[in-house]
């Protein structure tokens, strides 16, 4: 039993600990149930797995055999808001993707790379790469 929650019932051996399938299902249960995960990013409070996804096997099912490599597990993409990793909801994004849609807003209330251009009052977006040549 994870977190007094979720159960996983199959055996987990040490290539089981090392696949895909568990690691993605084991983060998502650590997101929303580790008491010290919550601690470090509050947002994840109000945060659930459906009932479905509580047990292992039936989200391994879900996953079958799509190729994840270098992609996240998103909960809120399709419907914004949304605070339950289920079925009908989660995605696969980049982790570039997940990070930007995600970051924090910066300091003028507007998403990151978001500003007004103080003669119009216009809208307009810029990116940059930092650190790197």
């Amino acid at each position: 039993m994870r977190y007094g929650v979720a159960t996983m019932d199959e055996k987990l051996t040490p290539e089981m600990r090392k696949s895909t399938a568990y690691n993605l299902w084991n983060s998502m249960i650590g997101r929303c149930y580790s008491p010290s995960h919550v601690a470090r990013r509050p947002s994840y409070e109000q945060c659930t797995v459906c009932p479905e996804w509580l047990i292992f096997s039936n989200f391994k099912a879900w996953l079958g055999t799509r190729d994840v490599s270098g992609l996240q597990l998103d909960k809120d993409l399709k419907y914004p808001g949304n605070t339950e990793y289920n079925p009908q909801c989660c995605v696969f994004v980049p982790a570039c993707v997940n990070t930007l849609l995600h970051a924090p807003h910066s300091d003028n209330g507007l998403p990151v790379g978001v500003r007004i251009k103080p003669k119009t009052g216009k809208f307009f977006a810029s990116i940059s790469k930092r650190g790197q040549d």
